[in-house]
């Protein structure tokens, strides 16, 4: 398990390169990890509830999936301060 600055651990699981856990969450799957629906479901409610802090979401996640370490994305204030 590894926990990064400021976010919560990231599990490794077998057929998965990681698992999402929300402490204190329960889901429709009785379980504390969402299913990809609920993933989906959470980042469109975001964009309707808030399209410019969406956006920012969406430039750290792309960043991370284009192999940047997640700490250097979060050192990125610009990042940082409107997520926060």
């Amino acid at each position: 398990m590894e926990t990064l600055q400021r976010a919560l651990p990231a599990y490794l699981k077998k057929g998965f390169d990681f698992v999402i856990r929300v402490e204190g969450k329960i889901f429709l799957n009785g379980k504390d990890n969402p299913c990809h629906n609920d993933i989906f479901e959470d980042l469109k409610r975001k964009k309707r509830e808030n399209p410019r802090l969406y956006e920012r979401l969406h430039e750290a996640m792309t960043r991370v999936y284009n192999c940047e370490e997640p700490e250097d994305v979060l050192r990125d204030r610009s990042i940082v301060t409107t997520l926060a």
